[in-house]
């Protein structure tokens, strides 16, 4: 292979891409907040979890996805980093006791290492200082909308 196929437009595209992504996700993981509310219980994050989701406005919590960079870890097929989102609204209220399937989003947004899905690591940060209350509420009201099919 010579200096000017590794050069080529293609090759250098996905080169920029990573580069591109490996920035933003270290942005998040070095600017996000890791305090966590420990007066939170499971039913004041049901309540506004349940809260968030019907103020929230589904196309638009879709759309936030990929610049929140949602997508690069929780994606389906090999080498996600978390958990696909396939299903999340049917697989969300089974995973903890106590917990609906919006009150376990929530936590997992806001508290990401109170549980750690099984098969995966927790590397996930907070996102409490990266998203304001609305795009919160529409990625969540969009989460509810991914049923298992």
């Amino acid at each position: 292979m010579n200096r000017k196929s590794l050069l080529s437009p293609p090759v250098m595209f996905v080169f920029i891409m990573l580069i591109a992504i490996s920035l933003v996700f270290m942005i998040v993981l070095i600017t996000a907040s890791t305090e966590v509310n420990p007066e939170m219980t499971p039913e004041n994050y049901n309540q506004r979890g349940a809260q968030l989701v019907a103020m929230g406005d589904a196309v638009n919590g879709e759309a936030l996805l990929a610049p929140k960079t949602c997508a690069t870890c929780h994606h389906s097929g090999v080498g996600s980093v978390g958990p696909a989102f396939d299903g999340i609204a049917d697989i969300a209220a089974t995973l903890r006791p106590g917990f609906t399937a919006e009150g376990y989003l929530l936590q997992s947004i806001l508290d990401p290492g109170a549980y750690i899905y099984e098969g995966y690591q927790n590397v996930m940060p907070a996102l409490n200082s990266i998203l304001s209350d609305q795009e919160l509420a529409d990625i969540m009201a969009y989460l509810m909308t991914l049923h298992a099919q």
